[in-house]
Order: structure tokens, then C-alpha cells, then sequence
């Protein structure tokens, strides 16, 4: 009993919860934007869930501001910005989900 139970935490550990952790946390994905150059303190959030939000928040080691058209125009935006010609003017898609994992896709926008 106790062998199957050893087992069964095991296979857990090794296959099941790494796949999980890309879904689940975002440290996958803060990971990734500080690969890619992006600065924690250039980057806005926008129309992203709160639980991304937080996770973010963590794994980025401190509060990203969520962006208001109009009134910020930060180097980088991770979300969903709403589609009007002046942020399509100022801003270019660079990554359309920059985690393949995650279901809710976001996007990652770049200054011009």
C-alpha cells in the first residue's frame, strides 16, 4: 500500500504537476517576459483576470498598474487593449500569446 502511494505521488510530481504549473501560475509567463527584455517597471496590464493579475504581481515582485487609455503610455502592455486607431498607432503586437499554455490568450504590445 504504502509502495502505491509513493508511486502514485511520484508520477504526480514528475508528469502531471509541471504541465499544471504553466496553467495555473503565472510564473511561467513572468519568466518569459523578463526573458524577452521586457522591464517590470515598463509594464502595464490590461483586461487580464485578477487571479493573472496577482500572479503576475508575484512573480514580477511588485504591483503592475493596469493601463488607462489616454491617460499612460508604457513601453510594454499585457492584455487585451481595446482595438481603436490610436492604440493601433502607438502600439505593435509582439507576441499574441506569449504562453501557449494559458487557455484565456493575451497578447503582449510594444511601444512604437
Amino acid at each position: 500500500m504504502a509502495l502505491m502511494v509513493f508511486s502514485t505521488v511520484e508520477i504526480a510530481n514528475q508528469l502531471v504537476l509541471p504541465q499544471l504549473d504553466s496553467v495555473i501560475s503565472c510564473r511561467q509567463l513572468a519568466k518569459k517576459l523578463l526573458q524577452d527584455g521586457v522591464r517590470e517597471e515598463d509594464l502595464s496590464v490590461y483586461g487580464i483576470s485578477r487571479a493573472r493579475n496577482y500572479g503576475l504581481d508575484y512573480y514580477m515582485n511588485r504591483e503592475l498598474p493596469t493601463w488607462a487609455p489616454g491617460k499612460s503610455e508604457p513601453e510594454w502592455i499585457l492584455g487585451w487593449p481595446p482595438p481603436d486607431s490610436r492604440t493601433a498607432n502607438q502600439y505593435i503586437v509582439v507576441d499574441a500569446n506569449p504562453n501557449d499554455e494559458y487557455v484565456n490568450m493575451t497578447s503582449l504590445y510594444r511601444k512604437k
